[in-house]
């Protein structure tokens, strides 16, 4: 499977839970310094809140439905309130991803 179909399966499953999230990918496969085992690291820019709690069932969710496909991942959500904060602050992981990652 092209890295762009993996895009698209990526970009279907997260557009189905949040109509018009953002996409990001960050980490290796964004650097493009990835292995071919490497995971996918993704997050999603949502323009809800949600508590850290119900996150988790949608990450979940996410993962699950990309390793139906082979696809390995790792999956951050955020909303747009929670990326202006947290991009500001030094060291963080989201500054590092909107610094770095890529829309797809």
């Amino acid at each position: 499977m092209s890295e762009n179909q993996i895009f698209s399966i990526i970009k279907s499953i997260a557009w189905q839970l949040f109509p018009n999230c953002k996409v990001i990918l960050f980490g290796s496969r964004a650097r493009q310094d990835n292995r071919h085992d490497s995971d996918y690291d993704i997050l999603l820019i949502i323009d809800q809140t949600l508590k850290p709690e119900d996150k988790l069932p949608y990450c979940t969710q996410i993962r699950k439905y990309l390793l139906n496909y082979g696809v390995f991942s790792d999956i951050l959500i955020q909303s747009d309130k929670e990326i202006e904060i947290k991009k500001q602050l030094t060291g963080h992981i989201i500054k590092t991803i909107m610094n770095e990652g890529k829309a797809i």
